[in-house]
């Protein structure tokens, strides 16, 4: 079988030997006896290009009620077909399946002799990410009014002549590969475009759940490999797909879909991550976060540092990229706040993929009269945001954290400390709030001003902006594709 190499995986030159001893080297089955003509790739080259719900998923473990089997993620099938797919037909029996198989004049599976092979097509291709099977929208079970059956096919497939008809020829996705994460997502409006088929509007959902490439809220192709994508921004959103039908697969019609993207797709938001320390006067330190006060010592002092990274990537965007990214080229403030209070000295660092933000609230105090004696526990609250504008609409991403402290209160010699292994004080840092403290938070992203406690307790103090300062330019922008 001819390979149509997808356009995106141009880079990937030398294919090398799978070696299954690691986890960097996945492969599913590929049977050439009936499928495929053999692809290999290492899963770690493969995964970047992904959708964000499969690229971390390498494989599924599915049980069928007796035992658990593993599926890898097939290559093969993605690198023919842009499917999502783990195990292969053969691979639904495992769960009770019967896969049925109907000859079809241009079927990709094959079966009898190997000299003289039936092509036709499976009903189930392998399984989905959730571990159902996935109908193979290929396999002759829609009918149209001439008795034919009607398939979702590529971009690619089209004779040239019709590519010309349609004026999409030498189109390509390309570009908008680098905005896969917002057009693909399981929630993207795309799935929500709508269009009209047989005087009916019908949703892209919809159209892909009948021909079974949408299962449980979630798409088994990839729209930027099958169709094609003519616009997507806050304005609206354009994306046409093809299908071929008739007795013999003579016959191709297409279907544009449209509709309106959301403030969240029609841009992607930087990672932002944030962390916490404190540090006391070293007298008074016994281990990390730990210090120790007696009574002579009336209060302790301390330096309170919040760290954020905000991961924009910038050096690696290409110019299109950058279009539907926001960046420190749309940062137009920031600030930090520690247990509701603003902070003023903050440190930024311009880096080639990353921005830097270190703030620093000195002189936090905790007093001898809010602490009981022995062990007593602090957990205090930080956020960091950052604030955007682009075509005079504003967002801000936030990232919250805690750090938590441990004060041993030796009041007098004569007193003996709890055997409560944690006393905490009187709550005067509002810790209800606050995340978890075995993870950390990732960013959000709003329009609107946060409501959470921690971030709006004062509230004209903790919106104050730091300005902007002017980075100088450093970088070398280098497009990706």
């Amino acid at each position: 079988m001819k390979k149509h190499l997808l356009i995106f995986m141009a880079v990937l030159l030398v294919f090398t030997s799978i070696d299954f001893t690691t986890n960097n080297y996945l492969q599913a089955a590929d049977d050439k006896s009936y499928y495929g003509d053999g692809v290999s790739a290492k899963w770690d080259d493969i995964s970047p290009y992904l959708s964000v719900l499969y690229r971390n998923t390498p494989y599924i473990s599915i049980s069928n009620g007796k035992t658990v089997n593993t599926f890898f993620f097939n290559i093969e099938l993605f690198w023919d077909l842009g499917l999502y797919v783990y195990g292969d037909p053969n691979s639904v029996q495992f769960t009770g399946t019967v896969n049925d198989f109907k000859a079809a004049a241009n079927g990709y599976f094959r079966t009898g002799e190997s000299i003289k092979p039936t092509l036709g097509e499976y009903r189930y291709l392998g399984y989905s990410i959730s571990g159902v099977p996935i109908t193979n929208s290929r396999f002759p079970t829609e009918m149209q009014s001439d008795g034919s059956t009607i398939t979702l096919i590529k971009y690619s497939e089209l004779p040239e002549n019709l590519k010309s008809s349609y004026g999409v020829n030498n189109y390509s996705n390309v570009s908008y590969m680098e905005i896969r994460d917002l057009i693909e997502n399981p929630l993207s409006p795309a799935w929500d475009f709508t269009t009209v088929i047989n005087n009916e509007e019908v949703t892209l959902r919809e159209r892909l759940s009948h021909l079974g490439l949408f299962k449980n809220n979630v798409p088994s192709v990839s729209l930027l490999d099958y169709g094609i994508v003519y616009s997507w921004a806050e304005s609206g959103g354009v994306i046409r797909l093809f299908f071929r039908f008739g007795k013999y697969g003579e016959k191709y019609s297409y279907a544009t879909f449209t509709g309106p993207v959301s403030v969240d797709f029609s841009m992607k938001f930087p990672c932002l991550e944030a962390s916490m320390n404190v540090k006391g006067k070293e007298e008074n330190t016994t281990g990390k976060n730990t210090f120790y006060i007696n009574a002579s010592d009336g209060s302790l002092s301390f330096d309170i540092m919040l760290h954020g990274i905000m991961k924009d990537s910038l050096g690696d965007l290409s110019f299109f990229a950058k279009k539907y990214t926001y960046t420190r080229e749309q940062m137009t403030g920031y600030s930090i706040v520690i247990d509701n209070k603003n902070v003023s000295d903050i440190a930024v660092n311009y880096m080639n993929s990353s921005v830097i933000f270190d703030g620093v609230l000195r002189g936090y105090k905790i007093y001898e009269y809010q602490l009981l004696p022995g062990r007593n526990t602090f957990r205090i609250p930080g956020l960091i945001r950052i604030c955007f504008n682009k075509d005079n609409s504003n967002h801000y991403i936030s990232a919250s954290c805690y750090v938590k402290l441990t004060i041993f209160y030796d009041k007098s010699a004569d007193v003996t400390a709890s055997n409560d292994p944690l006393i905490t004080p009187k709550p005067t840092f509002a810790p209800d709030a606050l995340p978890s403290a075995t993870s950390t938070p990732s960013a959000t992203h709003s329009t609107k001003p946060s409501t959470s406690p921690t971030a709006t307790a004062n509230n004209t103090e903790a919106e104050t902006l730091k300005p902007l300062p002017v980075p100088t330019p450093y970088f070398v922008v280098s497009r990706k594709w």
